[in-house]
């Protein structure tokens, strides 16, 4: 009897511990509040916070995000010892101005979209009384500036300020003398040739992003944030990277995706740092010659460009590891990309090219990610039938392609969770259906759409999949109704969800 009596409280205990161990009801009995030192009260519909959450004195970290708490009460000054506050998306109208300051322990507040119009202000305020703070997010919250009391955020790591209306930066910023993230992305009535001149002058700041704000142009100013490791201007109106960005050589991480880029200089191959380069959905047309000069590379995303070819130096870039060129009308790759050995991200979605061998698959042996969606060379059979010997494939994208069957060697990726056959208008869909009841395939997620089938295979009830794509389909009502009762646990999307 004891035993099952332990075991009930277990599974109780269990219930009251979200994900991470944190704490998601207060008002169970035999819970020591004392001893609590994570809670999550977050999307319960709050209006005010519970006062047992007063009497977890020891508690460290605090969700109430997605709450309707119009104020925080002055209890929260009991809670001494917290060190993480989450009050993301409430509409927070007032703050305790006199108690929350003595909250010294705090070093994360989390304030996105809950401190809009006169509480911001008053937020400021507090928050430049907490001298611990090391991480503030204070995005979607509708401002227009910020108050010269930064200046006592000299811990201060992480300033996230995305989504607001900011017109300019306090002409103090340099003394946030350990700031290293700056997030001031969509902000597109910011003055950016000030601001970033400010910028500069932080020596600790290291990731920089600027994405979603109308530029033109990448600030002259951002050249000289030298220790910079991270810079994002995607989503821009850029179309051209300045010469002098070959002076940011600690650069480790680039995103200029969404802009109207046509052209990057030879001399961008200098950033020799890089291991991260984003450039897709631009309008460049070459890569520099000397990109093999990049030897830490490992994330290249080019796709939704004009590229006509790939430069032959990126084979010297082993460490290479997601490589996306899709929509490019590339006609011809020059080096065997076989040689890429640490690949494990590979898109040649919808690439003209008539010239990839099946041995350059063979030695991709890290692959998880495989698109080639469209592929319309002659030898289309033939790679089909090297795909099985990536044995740590987990997602393989074949849409659009003229295939019928898949080698009975298919079965042996026992790591598949995804398989995309959308638009294969002659695939034999009852034989794939089989296969995928194989023993240990994994396939969780398969997409159909655009099959253009009129009815389903009689061996459809054995379908072992949990989600299945089914786009643009000719099917009666009915027979999805009956799909639907015969396989009940079997997610079904169609145009109409």
């Amino acid at each position: 009897m004891r035993f099952y009596t332990i075991l009930i409280f277990c599974l109780v205990f269990q219930s009251l511990i979200a994900q991470d161990n944190f704490v998601t009801d207060l008002a169970t009995p035999d819970l020591d509040l004392t001893k609590v030192e994570r809670v999550n009260l977050s999307n319960q519909g709050l209006e005010e916070l519970p006062a047992a959450l007063f009497d977890c004195i020891n508690l460290v970290e605090l969700n109430i995000s997605d709450n309707q708490l119009l104020a925080l009460p002055e209890q929260i000054q009991k809670l001494k010892k917290l060190q993480k506050l989450n009050i993301n998306n409430n509409p927070i109208e007032d703050l305790p101005k006199k108690e929350m300051p003595k909250m010294q322990a705090l070093q994360e507040i989390l304030a996105s979209n809950s401190l809009k119009g006169n509480v911001w202000n008053t937020a400021l305020g507090i928050f430049a009384k907490l001298p611990n703070l090391r991480k503030l997010d204070l995005s979607n919250n509708e401002a227009t500036g910020l108050s010269s009391n930064i200046k006592k955020w000299k811990n201060l790591e992480y300033l996230e300020l995305q989504n607001n209306n900011l017109r300019n930066l306090p002409s103090n910023l340099e003394d946030l003398t350990k700031l290293s993230y700056l997030g001031i992305a969509n902000n597109p009535d910011l003055d950016f040739d000030d601001a970033t001149q400010q910028l500069a002058t932080i020596k600790t700041l290291r990731e920089v992003d600027l994405s979603n704000n109308q530029l033109i142009e990448i600030p002259k100013a951002v050249m000289d944030i030298r220790f910079m490791t991270k810079l994002d201007v995607s989503n821009n109106k850029i179309t051209a990277l300045p010469s002098r960005m070959t002076q940011l050589i600690r650069l480790r991480q680039f995103n200029a995706s969404n802009n109207q880029i046509e052209q990057i200089s030879e001399a961008f191959s200098l950033l020799e740092n890089l291991i991260s380069l984003q450039l897709s959905d631009n309008k460049i047309k070459t890569l520099p010659a000397g990109m093999g000069d990049m030897r830490e590379l490992e994330v290249l995303e080019m796709d939704n460009n004009l590229l006509l070819d790939l430069p032959e130096s990126l084979r010297k870039c082993k460490e290479l590891q997601k490589l996306a060129v899709a929509n490019c009308p590339i006609e011809k790759i020059t080096f065997n990309v076989g040689n890429l050995t640490n690949l494990t991200y590979l898109d040649l979605s919808n690439v003209p090219v008539t010239d990839f061998e099946v041995k350059e698959l063979t030695t991709l042996t890290q692959l998880k990610y495989l698109s080639l969606a469209g592929y319309t060379a002659e030898n289309w059979n033939e790679i089909l039938a090297v795909v099985p010997s990536l044995t740590q494939l987990e997602i393989f994208k074949l849409s659009n392609t003229a295939t019928k069957v898949l080698p009975a060697e298919f079965i042996q990726l026992h790591q598949l969770k995804e398989l995309h056959v959308a638009a294969c208008t002659v695939l034999d869909l009852s034989q794939l259906i089989e296969q995928l009841g194989a023993e240990n395939m994994k396939v969780e997620i398969l997409d159909c759409s655009d099959l253009e089938l009129e009815q389903l295979p009689a061996n459809i009830k054995d379908l072992n999949v949990k989600t299945l794509l089914l786009r643009n389909h000719k099917l009666e009502a009915a027979s999805l109704v009956q799909l639907q009762e015969d396989l009940p646990n079997l997610t079904i999307i169609t145009n109409e969800q």
